[in-house]
């Protein structure tokens, strides 16, 4: 799993011909907590195949403004975690 920020998510991800795997996370969120575990399985499982990463978005907000992304009452309410297919720019969601 790669760390995506403001500072490094436009190279890592629009500078590769790789397709990459995209969570928009917020760190207290429970439910991104509880896929945790399955997020690095899947990075496991994918190794060569699919990139991914994952985006705080509570500290990397131009970024995840950037997607739509917000975080609070929102994402506490809904409980979504919000997936990117990239280069191809799919919701997954």
């Amino acid at each position: 799993m790669v760390e995506l920020t403001d500072s490094n998510f436009e190279e890592m991800v629009y500078g590769s011909d790789d397709m990459w795997l995209v969570e928009f996370f917020a760190p207290w969120c429970g439910h991104c907590k509880n896929l945790a575990p399955q997020w690095a399985a899947a990075a496991t499982e994918l190794k060569g195949k699919v990139k991914l990463g994952a985006v705080d978005a509570t500290v990397h907000t131009v970024t995840a403004s950037r997607f739509q992304v917000t975080y609070g009452l929102s994402l506490l309410l809904s409980s979504i975690v919000v997936l990117l297919l990239l280069p191809t720019y799919e919701w997954l969601c």
